[in-house]
């Protein structure tokens, strides 16, 4: 599936929160039920960052059991009909999901227009922010 530029994306994102003056910006996490499972959206950044590497952002993925990988990414774009339009300004990280020639590129699921698409992470294309949400799986 063809995904539209990132950073093109991210100022969508962006002018639609200013609009609708609502964010999901902050530490909350989000809780959702899809099929059978029940997910979370952590926050990528902690309090006062505007940034994390690769790396640390993988590692947190990891402690906090956010590390999802393909299964659930598939799974995800299966049920994606039933993902919370709050959702929908977030980019979805799978870090646990990797490009089969290239394994250091992880998924992503971003919403543009009327759908949702999942892409692939390049270090050089993509910048996280704040409302980017890692993925964990509660139940």
């Amino acid at each position: 599936m063809d995904s539209p530029v990132p950073k093109a994306r991210r100022e969508r994102v962006r002018t639609l929160t200013r609009k609708k003056g609502k964010s999901m910006g902050d530490s909350k996490i989000v809780t959702f039920t899809l099929g059978n499972r029940v997910y979370g959206l952590v926050p990528i950044f902690q309090e006062a960052e505007t940034y994390v590497s690769d790396n640390t952002m993988v590692e947190r993925a990891q402690e906090l059991g956010a590390n999802l990988d393909e299964e659930d990414g598939q799974f995800f774009m299966e049920h994606r009909a039933e993902i919370p339009a709050e959702v929908q300004r977030s980019l979805l990280v799978f870090t646990g999901w990797r490009h089969p020639s290239n394994p250091q590129s992880f998924a992503y699921m971003g919403w543009v227009g009327d759908k949702w698409y999942q892409a692939w992470y390049l270090p050089e294309l993509v910048e996280w922010c704040k409302y980017d949400r890692l993925v964990h799986c509660i139940s």
